[in-house]
């Protein structure tokens, strides 16, 4: 059984070139593939990554691109970003990690630019290419017993720490050095949020 990956795309271009990709996505999506019945497969989810690539991608089709997983939602519409720039937003839920390779392809088809954030606790993923933080601003993420936060920056990061320890600290590494101590009475993991 895999670990289930977690990833959202901010995909940016010309407003015409936004407006088609999200069109082909909506339209592969929604084809009916019931008949394809096979519980031990993608094949009856229309939303599966490998029709994305069957029906989009006729070039790549045969070869060995990852599609292990399914589209998890689209944004219903275009956001215009200004007079020529548009967004259009996807989410994927894929088997061990992001299938970015199959939205770099994306990238040239459409000439559209992506921003995305992955997470994949199980594996302890959580990274990003959103690099000015204008898609995607965490940084960094903190897990307590009942509760999950994301933070901008180191600074709010260390208080709501803080508060919660009630331990001062003056660097992430001496946080997840605290972390690891306090873990074993109860739940509490901090990450940064990777930059690639």
């Amino acid at each position: 059984m895999p670990h289930w990956s977690t990833t959202d795309y901010a995909i940016t271009g010309k407003h015409e070139d936004i407006s088609r990709l999200h069109s082909d996505f909506k339209r592969v999506i929604a084809i009916d593939r019931s008949a394809n019945q096979d519980s031990s497969t993608f094949y009856s989810d229309a939303s599966w990554l490998g029709y994305i690539v069957d029906e989009l991608l006729p070039d790549v089709k045969n070869t060995e691109i990852d599609c292990r997983g399914t589209v998890s939602s689209i944004s219903d519409t275009v956001q215009q970003l200004d007079e020529t720039h548009s967004v259009v937003r996807i989410s994927t839920e894929t088997a061990w990690s992001a299938c970015n390779e199959l939205f770099d392809i994306l990238t040239e088809k459409y000439h559209v630019n992506i921003k995305f954030y992955e997470e994949e606790p199980g594996s302890i993923i959580y990274r990003t290419n959103d690099s000015e933080g204008i898609f995607f601003p965490a940084r960094y993420v903190m897990y307590t017993e009942h509760d999950r936060n994301d933070y901008n920056d180191f600074e709010s990061l260390k208080e709501d720490f803080e508060s919660y320890t009630g331990i001062k600290v003056d660097t992430f590494e001496d946080m997840e050095a605290v972390a690891d101590e306090y873990e074993k009475d109860e739940d509490l993991c901090v990450y940064q949020i990777e930059i690639v």
